[in-house]
């Protein structure tokens, strides 16, 4: 019974997969086809106003999940593209732009090697028709690695194993980018043939190439001929029985102790001279335990009790050394739970964030009772505990003010962060800067941090492409003699009643990325410790929407010495 419950749970998730991949691609289709039927599109194709269609296609790529978006003319020959140039060159061999001309209806094509990237590309072509004639064609490329990112982000643990192959069985999408990169041919795998024929279905069988069984779960995508497979190991796949076996002999276990200790329970009652040297001995710290302590006897229950007279001095001598180490480990304790209450605040935002993302999955209809169990019991935030950790360590040092300052070269810090920082996975992320004259000041390697902060803060809080731009200058401020420098970026922005929050400790802003609300702060505190000074503000002034400027001030060092 429960072989059959997975079976059927792992094929309806492969379902609610294809569905979901085909409502992905028909919301991209209709978008494109929305925007090639705007009047004002059809009147620059037909007049050749290829500015407005620059503004045009530069506004639909930035707005959706295509990577690039072109125009044809009649003839098939690309007038306006963004944000590759392809213009000028004729696609009239193209199948998709083929397709649109013969019949005058849009037209979706099979997942192919991008000619740009060289990685999986699905091509949205629809008609741009005036007076009922196909005067060009409106192209949309689908960044299939966005969607593959968006699948990975689920927090389930299935989706690791999903697959999506296009109609020749290639991998089209795949949480394992590596199988994207090369578009993996996997029409040998279990249940690849089956779904590619329109079947949906599950099936078990060994996998030479893995050396292990698999169980397959597989359901088309017949409007675009593709089809999703969730190909499990099976010892995985079985993992609810191998828990039920477990917990069945832990309840065996359970029964066998519980029966051994009444048994033992019953066994002591008979002895009645036991019991009275059992209470006799709890009295021995405190009470009167003679009464209890049968040490007029003349066996071995006599002598037993004896020892135990002797016993109750020892350990009445020892009485006060207990209450005076008891009072020790009390403040102690005290200490270790200040400590303690300090980590657990942090620690439990991250929980919090955590079982939000569980809560959420946990309302998916599909799931089983022992899924719901497995996600009621799960831990989110082990990886953020390493993060608390550190920063906890970077406070406390800030906070003990031991610091020993060396002059530093802001160039060569902002260069390092922009060139070693990691890039998101699925993001476009672009950083400028351009060295300027030395810039030194006083600081410790924690100068870096400062910086890789911010940068990371930008990739993190965007879309799937940002522009980052840092630059730097000398100002005077106060009198003195400063460095000005300023981080902008094109992300999402920060609402005006969330800037002076962001610098508090476990404060973060609105968006849904996980986080310690540690960054900022700690950002704040090595600045003005440095002697400088932190602001957030707009990009564009009065639109936090069009991302957000970060400007730091920093006194410049005194030449001559350290």
């Amino acid at each position: 019974m429960v072989r059959s419950n997975i079976w059927a749970d792992n094929l309806d998730q492969a379902k609610a997969f294809s569905s979901f991949t085909t409502s992905y691609v028909d919301s991209a289709s209709l978008l494109i086809e929305s925007q090639a039927a705007r009047p004002s599109v059809v009147e620059a194709v037909h007049s050749g106003n290829t500015r407005f269609l620059n503004d045009t296609i530069m506004y639909i790529q930035n707005a959706s999940t295509f990577y690039a978006v072109y125009v044809t003319d009649s003839s098939g020959q690309v007038i306006s593209s963004y944000p590759y140039d392809f213009v000028g060159r004729n696609d009239t061999d193209k199948l998709w732009i083929d397709r649109v001309f013969e019949t005058g209806n849009s037209y979706v094509s099979d997942a192919v090697a991008s000619e740009v990237t060289g990685k999986p590309a699905v091509y949205l072509a629809t008609p741009i028709i005036r007076d009922d004639r196909t005067i060009g064609v409106m192209v949309g490329v689908l960044d299939l690695y966005y969607y593959s990112t968006f699948i990975a982000g689920a927090q389930t643990q299935i989706v690791k194993y999903v697959y999506v192959v296009n109609r020749t069985g290639h991998v089209m999408l795949h949480t394992n980018q590596s199988y994207m990169d090369i578009m993996q041919d996997l029409s040998d795998r279990p249940g690849v043939q089956n779904v590619l024929n329109g079947q949906e279905g599950v099936v078990e069988q060994y996998n030479p190439q893995e050396d292990m069984y698999k169980l397959a779960s597989y359901s088309p995508i017949p409007k675009y001929g593709w089809g999703v497979v969730i190909s499990m190991p099976a010892e995985v796949a079985y993992e609810p029985i191998t828990r039920a076996t477990f917990w069945f002999i832990i309840f065996i276990a359970l029964v066998t102790v519980l029966a051994t200790a009444i048994a033992w329970l019953v066994t002591t009652s008979i002895v009645d001279p036991i019991f009275r040297l059992t209470r006799a001995t709890d009295k021995i710290p405190y009470g009167d335990y003679h009464k209890d302590l049968p040490v007029a006897r003349r066996d071995e229950i006599g002598d037993l009790a004896r020892a135990f007279d002797r016993m109750a001095g020892n350990i009445r001598d020892s009485q006060q050394k207990i209450i005076v180490a008891r009072d020790v480990a009390e403040a102690q304790k005290n200490r270790a739970e200040l400590y303690v209450d300090i980590m657990g605040h942090d620690i439990n935002n991250l929980n919090q964030a955590g079982l939000f993302s569980l809560e959420l999955i946990e309302d998916d209809p599909n799931l089983t009772e022992e899924q719901r169990e497995l996600i009621k019991g799960a831990i989110g935030s082990f990886e953020g505990s390493a993060g608390i950790v550190e920063n906890a360590r970077k406070i406390q040092m800030i906070d003990s003010e031991k610091f020993y300052l060396e002059n530093m070269e802001l160039n060569d810090i902002i260069e390092r962060c922009a060139r070693e920082y990691p890039r998101p996975k699925g993001k476009k992320v672009t950083v400028n800067y351009t060295r300027g004259p030395e810039m030194v000041v006083k600081g410790t390697p924690q100068l870096k941090d400062v910086f890789c902060n911010l940068l990371g803060n930008a990739m993190k809080y965007s879309g799937s492409e940002v522009t980052i731009d840092i630059s730097a200058r000398q100002v005077i401020k106060a009198r003195r003699r400063c460095y000005e420098i300023e981080f902008t970026d094109n992300g999402q922005g920060i609402p005006e009643e969330l800037k002076a929050r962001l610098f508090r400790r476990f404060e973060r802003g609105m968006s849904k990325e996980h986080g310690k609300g540690l960054g900022l702060y700690i950002v704040k505190m090595l600045i003005e410790h440095f002697g400088g000074k932190v602001e957030i503000t707009d990009r564009v002034p009065g639109d936090y929407t069009r991302g957000t400027k970060i400007l730091i001030w920093m006194p410049a060092a005194e030449k001559g010495g350290e």
